[in-house]
């Protein structure tokens, strides 16, 4: 149960931050009616915080701002006030002053109550209630690190720097250090620069137009983890507007650790979940280990072994870049299925993955390396994450580099074991973009350990951007890093290790692969629906494989279905088959402008293990013996196309050639590339519905309906 009056809910937001100490009464009930999707508690504990000696304001008046409070919370504080919860807070608004509820200023000028962050939070850490620190703008050397260690349950504590001075309102740009409170950790101890030792002590804890700077957590067991801010013990923190943790250093966590239980050893459950939000960055950090960025494990207070440990990201609105480590250089962060933990995209605006780099040539994983956090509610047994339905939002990954470039997701574990159950995994992540990155291995995207993943735009008729409008899920314009000229291997997409990654509606565009594009092995599943995959090239200077577009080995699968290949560069294979791996392409292009045409099939293991299903275009029909052959239910056997029949509008991929429209049984992939619904029969006397490729010849009355063009 959480703070919304014993409704239960899963890692909601912490409620906003509270208006400035000293603002007027009438003015902080005014900003408690604004929010809309606060609590009541939370709501009405900030007006009750901020308001405690307003003794002139009546009880009439008071129950005029609360008519005014969203009905959400009016209905909560009613339900809630018939058992007595939210009725302390009410009376408590109408004039009682609160027992605790301190408000603390830092800084040098006469008005502040304290000098140093420090002993503020020392005054802070036996006194229960809600509790407000302002700080003012400024440097604050901090060279043996900031502790806060709570010994008393606390609803609340707020951090909050850039204030010009300690009986004065907030300075300017909270993104620039001259407007926000700097701590620098260096030339002191080997230890954070901000410790938080919560341990399940504090509702939520959040920071604003802070930075922590210069940390050096480079020493020994605690001391190792968390180089710019360190949460210890179950936590719920944010970290808002003009938060910057930049330039910090550590053997694992270079700026911020997370150290909750452990995720395969057998203790109590403790997760500490960070919320990202409001533009807080995580940047120019460096591990010697794991996590440049962040790190979900370390050494507990009191002993223990530093192992993965229960730590949630919450990415909402933030920027996590330029960090450096051997394993995980945005992140490390593992978790289980009973306890949760990992990464939790669920962008409000954009979350950005940008310019981190691997250090070592091996685990990589530059853009993170996590489970998805199985703490969230699922419906049918999926979880979904990322852009909510039909929102705009997205997950953008660019730039990063060295070995394992991509973002590297795995199967959590079940709590106590090194054991990942297969089907308990499942996960849907909504609007993802993934382009420009470099170096080696995972490139893109790897998915691993039974996890069961699907990627989608997150709804039909969304548009999304990222600087430039761009498809909801795209994967445009990566590269491997090269050589003397020569590109390093690299792939964009794989599945493995039981592993199943479905793919639908995606832009798969202008990247560079070697010696394969997207592969599947170890038993692993990799699908692709209603997809554009165009102008990719694949190359294999070592000549000895040659280039493949797809690859599946050791029982791996690849399927296409209702989706558009277009290759306009040399390539010897569309599928390439080695030890069991199998392949399918159903109601599918695989065409090439490329002369002479790529064999559909190659490998040491390919007879027999191709299935051609239903219709479909191929550019090639040599090898066609070779394939098995799924015959579609309506129409019976296969239809062989001629090359004439590969004719697309080359701005949409709608099909214009008449022999590839309304040719297949009715598809089950949903809408099509655009969003449009598939099964559109629009030619005469067709016993068949569904066009061949990803994209759907709609009725011309859907098209241009009532004179005018439908989106």
């Amino acid at each position: 149960m959480d703070r919304h009056c014993g409704r239960a809910r899963v890692h909601d937001d912490p409620a906003p931050s509270p208006p400035a100490a000293g603002i007027a009464c009438p003015e902080a009930l005014g900003w408690a009616r604004s929010r809309g999707r606060m609590s009541c508690v939370a709501a009405l504990l900030r007006v009750r915080t901020y308001c405690p000696r307003d003794r002139a304001r009546t009880k009439a008046q008071v129950r005029s701002t609360m008519h005014a409070l969203p009905q959400s919370l009016i209905a909560c504080v009613r339900s809630a006030a018939r058992i007595g919860f939210c009725l302390l807070v009410l009376t408590a608004g109408m004039g009682v002053a609160p027992a605790f509820a301190l408000v603390l200023r830092v800084g040098s000028d006469a008005a502040c109550t304290h000098a140093s962050l420090q002993a503020a939070l020392f005054a802070l850490q036996g006194q229960t209630g809600l509790h407000t620190v302002l700080i003012n703008k400024g440097a604050y050397a901090a060279p043996n690190g900031i502790v806060y260690a709570p010994t008393v349950n606390q609803t609340a504590v707020f951090l909050e720097g850039g204030y010009d001075s300690c009986s004065s309102g907030l300075s300017g740009d909270p993104t620039q250090d001259a407007h926000r409170a700097v701590f620098d950790g260096s030339g002191g101890a080997q230890r954070p620069v901000l410790e938080l030792r919560l341990n399940g002590r504090v509702g939520s804890f959040q920071v604003r137009r802070l930075a922590l700077i210069g940390g050096d957590a480079t020493g020994t067991v605690e001391n190792s983890t968390g180089g710019g801010l360190a949460i210890r013990g179950a936590a719920s923190v944010l970290l808002g507007l003009g938060v910057s943790i930049r330039g910090n250093s550590a053997v694992d966590g270079g700026g911020v650790a997370l150290t909750g239980s452990a995720v395969t050893l057998d203790e109590p459950l403790a997760r500490v979940d960070l919320f990202l939000v409001e533009g807080a960055e995580i940047s120019g950090n460096t591990a010697s280990n794991r996590g440049g960025g962040l790190y979900c494990g370390g050494f507990p207070p009191g002993g223990g072994a530093n192992v993965s440990r229960h730590g949630s990201i919450v990415a909402r609105d933030t920027i996590i870049g330029f960090n450096q480590a051997a394993s995980g250089a945005a992140f490390h962060c593992l978790g289980s299925l009973e306890g949760g933990g990992g990464l939790q995209p669920r962008p409000s605006g954009t979350v950005w993955i940008v310019g981190n780099q691997s250090t070592a040539d091996s685990g990589g994983c530059a853009a993170g390396f996590a489970t998805l956090d199985a703490s969230q509610p699922a419906t049918a047994g999926v979880r979904v994450l990322g852009a909510a339905d039909n929102a705009s939002a997205l997950l953008a990954i660019s730039s990063n580099g060295g070995f394992n470039a991509g973002l590297c997701l795995s199967g959590s574990y079940r709590i106590g074991t090194s054991t990942r159950p297969p089907g308990e995994s499942r996960f849907r992540l909504q609007n993802l973009v993934i382009l420009q990155q470099t170096g080696r291995g995972a490139l893109g995207l790897s998915v691993t350990n039974a996890l069961e993943l699907e990627l989608r735009p997150s709804g039909d008729q969304v548009s999304c951007s990222f600087f430039n409008p761009v498809p909801c899920l795209s994967l445009h314009d990566n590269a491997p890093d090269s050589v003397a000229g020569v590109p390093q291997s690299a792939r964009l997409l794989s599945a493995s290790t039981g592993a199943r990654l479905l793919l639908r509606r995606a832009s798969v565009r202008g990247n560079l692969a070697f010696p394969n594009l997207i592969t599947a092995t170890d038993t692993a599943q990799l699908r692709i629906e209603a997809s554009v995959l165009d102008d990719n090239r694949v190359v294999d200077p070592s000549g000895v494989n040659g280039p493949s577009l797809f690859a599946a080995s050791l029982g791996g699968h690849v399927r296409l279905a209702n989706s558009t290949v277009i290759m306009r560069s040399a390539l010897d294979r569309f599928f390439r088959l080695d030890d069991a791996g199998t392949a399918a392409a159903f109601a599918s292009i695989l065409a090439s402008t490329s002369t002479p045409a790529p064999a559909n099939i190659g490998g040491n293991d390919s007879a027999g293990r191709f299935t051609r299903g239903w219709c479909g275009f191929f550019q090639s029909t040599a090898d066609f013996a070779a394939h098995l052959v799924e015959a579609d239910p309506t129409l019976g056997g296969f239809t062989t196309l001629p090359a004439a029949a590969f004719d697309l509008d080359p701005q949409t991929y709608a099909p214009r050639s008449e022999l590839l429209i309304d040719r297949c049984s009715p598809a089950d992939t949903g809408s099509d590339f655009r969003g449009a619904p598939f099964n559109q029969q629009t030619r005469a006397g067709s016993v068949a519905w569904t066009d061949i490729g990803a994209v759907e010849r709609q009725p011309q009355a859907a098209v241009f309906a009532d004179g005018f063009e439908s989106p």
